[in-house]
């Protein structure tokens, strides 16, 4: 459901602001922007999925799970943290104002 995809979302913008890689499924709505900065790992909301996700995690050097959180925090900022978001509202709003 929305609310629940939301409240997921939450929970990964808080652990992406600590460094933290995140591991999710395709129904967390920012599952996009993780995969596309490497920030944490994504994979069907299935068992199977699941699965995939915890191996390949743990198939990760320490060293690759490290440099994943460093850009899951690079994500945060960039797509989610206010300040920037605001400011690319406002600046979206500047644009389009003749």
């Amino acid at each position: 459901s929305p609310l629940s995809s939301s409240s997921a979302a939450s929970d990964v913008y808080k652990r992406q602001a600590l460094e933290t890689p995140v591991l999710l499924s395709h129904e967390v709505n920012i599952w996009r922007e993780v995969v596309a900065d490497d920030a944490g790992l994504v994979a069907p909301d299935t068992e199977a999925g699941a699965t995939d996700l915890f191996n390949g995690w743990h198939q990760l050097s320490a060293e690759a799970q490290s440099a994943m959180g460093r850009r899951a925090q690079d994500s945060f900022s960039r797509h989610f943290e206010i300040s920037t978001t605001s400011q690319s509202l406002l600046d979206l709003v500047k644009d389009a104002t003749p």
